[in-house]
């Protein structure tokens, strides 16, 4: 009995493992495929029909990650091994310092504090972008040059934007 393994949308669409694919090139393969795999041009309750279900519905799991960079990131960061099944974010010391004054000032405006709430949102949208901005600028070096220290820092990278993301999502849910 042999293992089946993990499904890899970048090979679905027989594409190298990358950050940034050509993403115009990635909707028309996407397209495509939905054509040529669409249910609808196949008879009911045949094994054809049935294939048709299959390859439709990894053409979209293919996409659902293919399409936005974050889930392709995450992608290979779990391919990689860098990220595994229910482990917790390690996050830098330096990183998490910083957070704390961040996370201080979101209590204030969850408090009722408009000036705090007001100062909270505009540094919590400056930290995302410098972090994105920054693991964009990684996965660059990532996709020229493979080296495993750069995955490494892309990682960390991504557990930052997740945790900010999180902190936004929070922060929000909060201030409704």
């Amino acid at each position: 009995m042999s293992a089946e393994l993990p499904f890899n949308p970048f090979a679905f669409y027989g594409i190298e493992e990358q950050c940034f694919p050509d993403e115009a090139a990635l909707r028309q393969t996407f397209l495509e495929l939905s054509r040529k795999h669409h249910p609808d041009y196949f008879t009911a309750d045949t094994p054809d029909h049935e294939e048709a279900l299959h390859y439709a519905a990894l053409n979209n799991k293919a996409w659902a990650v293919l399409s936005s960079f974050e889930r392709r990131v995450e992608w290979l960061l779990q391919h990689h091994g860098f990220i595994r099944e229910g482990e917790k974010n390690v996050l830098p010391a330096a990183f998490l310092a910083e957070m704390l004054d961040l996370n201080d000032l979101i209590a204030e405006a969850l408090a009722g504090d408009m000036p705090a709430r007001e100062q909270a949102e505009s540094i919590l949208e400056t930290q995302i972008a410098e972090v994105q901005e920054g693991m964009a600028e990684t996965a660059r070096t990532w996709d020229e040059s493979r080296a495993p220290e750069a995955m490494k820092s892309l990682h960390e990278k991504f557990q930052e934007w997740r945790y900010l993301e999180r902190l936004r999502r929070n922060f929000e849910e909060g201030t409704e």
